[in-house]
């Protein structure tokens, strides 16, 4: 991190910083890839300048860049919750502020732009879904999923699709991100090679079927991160579907079933199968499609083994040696359960 977003940062844990009444102390969450801090009413995602293989928000111009893209791309499953990207700037008196919708359109008049913040509503943490679910609301049963189901059935149709997308759904490509991310996991540890012949004889055996899918239609702009902690429940029947992926097109680009298999997993490491048969029946039914439970235990496996290295990645990043063992045991029950699919 540089030395100016150190400030930004700094500066938007205080209430004085937001154009509005925030609450005291600010607080925030944070990843390796981003900060986002909670007024209370409103929150606001700064992307962390830094530079990897897939993400590249190094310098301000591109971090407004993919601010602009996160907002488009989610606009189409929650237009209510993405509200817009908010300079920050540094007056002359050096004091850093968000600047509101009207002062945004120029900037330049209240200070140098320093940061850029993508604005969203707040929402409790208490309403996210995975929350709800591992306290068995009532309002995030059987239904809930089923509506979300319905939904991102829908979303799939309305986007793209073509050659360049449906190349994804290849076998080709499937073989190249499973290589990749073999590749960056068997760097943190050993994996079980049944596992990793399962996964290759699986692609090469079911060639005809990936490229049907493809052709069918089943290859399109998805959302990437379809999981229970990107769903908030602010109330009964209203949710929000958020995050989708922004940095890599790649990543969205494929088969639906990717999407779709994503929450499937989730809910089978939430030990919820009975949501997660609820939630693949109705996508199923709403989609019409025939071939999505061939590949899906396949998907599943493939986002349990992602979350598996993540975390392991986590486990090495973390300063405290609770927090890693954490992490750890986190990695290892998403080995075993990626392992468990029978595909």
């Amino acid at each position: 991190m540089d030395e100016v977003q150190e400030k930004v940062f700094a500066a938007l844990e205080k209430p004085s910083a937001y154009p509005h009444p925030a609450r005291r102390p600010v607080r925030f969450k944070e990843t390796h890839v981003s900060k986002v801090f909670l007024t209370g009413r409103f929150a606001y995602k700064v992307k962390k300048a830094v530079k990897w293989s897939m993400i590249d928000y190094s310098a301000l111009e591109r971090r407004k860049f993919f601010c602009e893209r996160e907002l488009v791309l989610n606009k189409p499953l929650c237009r209510e919750m993405y509200l817009g990207v908010m300079p920050v700037v540094m007056d002359g008196a050096g004091k850093i502020v968000v600047l509101d919708e009207k002062k945004a359109k120029a900037p330049e008049k209240f200070g140098e732009v320093i940061e850029y913040a993508l604005k969203m509503l707040e929402f409790p943490q208490e309403t996210m879904l995975t929350a709800k679910v591992k306290r068995d609301a009532r309002d995030a049963g059987e239904e809930l999923f089923e509506k979300i189901a319905v939904k991102l059935a829908a979303f799939h149709r309305s986007q793209p699709s073509g050659a360049e997308i449906a190349a994804f759904a290849s076998p080709k490509k499937v073989t190249e991100r499973w290589n990749e991310d073999l590749r960056v996991a068997s760097q943190q540890r050993r994996l079980d090679q049944q596992y990793v012949s399962r996964v290759h004889h699986f692609i090469e055996s079911n060639r005809a079927l990936f490229e049907q899918r493809a052709r069918q239609g089943r290859a399109r702009d998805c959302h990437g991160d379809v999981h229970t902690g990107n769903v908030f429940v602010p109330r009964r029947g209203k949710f929000f579907l958020f995050d989708r992926i922004e940095f890599a097109d790649y990543l969205r680009w494929g088969d639906v079933a990717k999407d779709v298999g994503f929450m499937a997993m989730d809910l089978d490491y939430l030990k919820r199968p009975d949501l997660r048969e609820a939630f693949v029946n109705a996508y199923a039914r709403a989609s019409r499609d025939k071939t999505l439970g061939d590949v899906l235990p396949f998907y599943q496996s493939y986002y349990a083994f992602v979350r598996g290295f993540v975390h392991d990645l986590k486990a090495i990043q973390e300063r405290e040696r609770e927090a890693a063992l954490k992490a750890k045991k986190t990695a290892d029950a998403y080995f075993r359960l990626a392992e468990s699919y029978e595909f």
